[in-house]
């Protein structure tokens, strides 16, 4: 452990100012966005008398939304660089949080639809700040830091979230004491929601400092797009596919976590926030020793096992109606995530030359908003006719063929892996 904290201070002490930026802005979006708003949202919509059918159509759509966003920002990234559109995806959320939480001032027949519809494009906002966060940072690394970059950058997002879960699962307790209300109330709700677009505030200067990425592309990745290259079409196909199952299999712990707790289990809303908080806290370790794992396994036969555990994980979760067979099943799910979401990413990137990074990028953030969305959507209906464990045994099922998709398409290297003679993520 001791050397690879070591490892991590010297690769970190090599980080750029830009990547400290991006990263840092990253880490308010983690703490606003995945934290309060992951924890608090769903029951805040409880509390307003929706239910999960109505939560499922809420996360499907946006998630929908969120794959659209990100394709659109992946074909015009290397036109527009990296900064303008990171503070446009961040101004766009702050707003429309806003407004999503005055749907109390319209008429009961409205609010569904304003709450749709504001949730969409505030998640489609925050969908441009990853999508372009991405490319910059590949762009602005080597590869003797860049899965280093990555890796802290898979480590900030859970440890922001930990202490956005947990601080998100105490708000509703200590506001319904000052407010006089109970846990049952949606004021306590909204008001621990209304800290999301404050938080998000502070990265628009922090963005605003930030190099656009065509300054920091680099003279290699300058060459290579002169140069041109054909399109992966092939290679971005299947990751699709890989990533959609991948996906399908994470989003109803994602999406209805918080909501089985709640509505099936009757956990408190403090036990919810603390086990979302250990979830996000244990996802930290596994991005931290993803660089040693890959080394010794190879990114290859890191993210088919890690991801057949991850099948594996979820079985609890189905099999076993207690919140803490529960929170184990999440909370050890979100560890080997933390493994795998790093890998994954700069195998992507790297496998493909530098001009089609940012459509990579945008393709892989695509198969998650559509994976997320298809099963959060399909879930709340799942839930209504069939309840809660068979949908979590779908989701063990689209784990293990995403990870066997995955073992038959990339046995042999692809792309530039293949060009430069590389099987693995070094």
């Amino acid at each position: 452990m001791t050397a690879i904290l070591r490892t991590y201070w010297q690769a970190y002490r090599r980080f750029n100012r830009d990547v400290r930026l991006a990263l840092s802005s990253h880490a308010l979006v983690s703490f606003a966005m995945v934290g309060i708003m992951g924890v608090l949202f769903n029951l805040y919509l409880l509390r307003l008398g929706f239910d999960a059918v109505y939560i499922g159509l809420v996360a499907g759509i946006s998630s929908m939304a969120r794959a659209v966003a990100c394709l659109l920002a992946g074909s015009v990234g290397a036109r527009w660089g990296a900064r303008r559109p990171m503070m446009a995806g961040i101004i766009v959320s702050i707003i429309f949080m806003a407004l999503l939480l005055a749907n109390e001032w319209l008429p009961a027949g409205a609010r569904g639809a304003w709450i749709l519809i504001a949730y969409v494009l505030a998640a489609a906002g925050q969908s441009t700040h990853m999508v372009f966060c991405t490319p910059f940072l590949s762009a602005s690394t080597d590869a003797t830091t860049r899965t280093h970059v990555f890796s802290v950058l898979a480590a900030i997002s859970p440890l922001a979230s930990f202490a956005g879960s947990l601080i998100g699962g105490l708000l509703p307790g200590a506001l319904a004491g000052a407010l006089g209300a109970s846990l049952s109330d949606v004021a306590p709700y909204r008001y621990a929601l209304l800290l999301a677009p404050l938080l998000l505030l502070p990265t628009l200067p922090i963005l605003r400092a930030v190099r656009d990425m065509d300054r920091g592309m680099g003279q290699g990745a300058r060459q290579a797009a002169e140069r041109g290259s054909a399109a992966p079409y092939g290679i971005m196909a299947m990751l699709v596919v890989v990533m959609l199952f991948r996906w399908a299999g994470r989003a109803p712990t994602s999406t209805f976590f918080n909501v089985y707790l709640d509505d099936q289990l009757g956990a408190s809303t403090a036990l919810i926030g603390a086990l979302a908080a250990a979830g996000s806290l244990l996802n930290v370790p596994g991005a931290l020793f993803m660089p040693a794992i890959v080394a010794r396994w190879g990114a290859y036969h890191t993210l088919i096992w890690c991801t057949v555990a991850m099948g594996f994980c979820l079985l609890p979760l189905a099999l076993v109606p207690h919140w803490l067979a529960a929170g184990l099943s999440y909370v050890l799910t979100l560890g080997l995530y933390g493994i795998t979401s790093p890998a994954i990413t700069v195998y992507s990137q790297e496998m493909v030359s530098a001009e089609w990074r940012p459509a990579m990028s945008g393709i892989m953030n695509m198969s998650v908003g559509l994976g997320s969305g298809l099963m959060a959507f399909g879930g709340g209906y799942a839930i209504a006719a069939l309840g809660y464990r068979p949908l979590f045994l779908i989701s063990a099922i689209c784990m293990a063929i995403g990870a066997v998709v995955f073992w038959a398409y990339f046995r042999t290297p692809r792309g530039e892996m293949r060009r430069e003679g590389r099987g693995t993520l070094t």
